[in-house]
């Protein structure tokens, strides 16, 4: 099993227009899609929802860059 750094995204709406990122934790899982999955109803997630950051490896967190800019493309 891996662990995933992953965090709440909230904002992007008109009335909160500004991405953030908060309450990031990292998970236990298979893969980031499951890791997610397990964020998403562990934190009761109905209307913002969890993002896979990155992953844990060695004791080191490697964060995508794939996802980063998926998140300042969103704007």
């Amino acid at each position: 099993m891996k662990k995933f750094v992953v965090g709440l995204l909230t904002g992007g709406l008109m009335e909160d227009p500004d991405i953030d990122l908060g309450n990031i934790q990292i998970i236990k899982a298979d893969n980031e899609d499951l890791a997610v999955e397990k964020y998403n109803r562990v934190n009761k997630c109905s209307f913002f929802y969890g993002h896979c950051l990155g992953e844990v490896v060695d004791d080191k967190v490697t964060i995508s860059m794939e996802n980063i800019k998926y998140i300042f493309n969103m704007r």
